[in-house]
């Protein structure tokens, strides 16, 4: 996707940010603080990545990621053997 930001790393690589709906970023902030924080102004959510698991990191890049994809990208990559499957 080009020149689509989605997510970024801090250089650090303790802190993330995922692009993410407010009425998500609102939830997820409430739900656990010490881990989530509105960021940029509420279209992005802060993450502490070493409050976090993996699998919740990967489930917030792909949404973050499938936001901005093109359908066809995101119906493309849901066909993969991985795709969209996380369990």
């Amino acid at each position: 996707m080009r020149e689509k930001i989605f997510a970024t790393l801090d250089a650090d690589e303790s802190t993330g940010h995922v692009k993410c709906d407010p009425t998500g970023l609102d939830l997820l902030v409430r739900a656990q603080p010490s881990a989530f924080r509105d960021a940029w102004g509420g279209r992005w959510l802060g993450i502490d990545l070493t409050e976090v698991n993996e699998a919740e990191v990967i489930e917030l890049l792909e949404g973050a990621w499938r936001s901005l994809a093109p359908k066809m990208l995101a119906a493309s990559y849901d066909r993969t053997p991985d795709g969209g499957a996380q369990s």
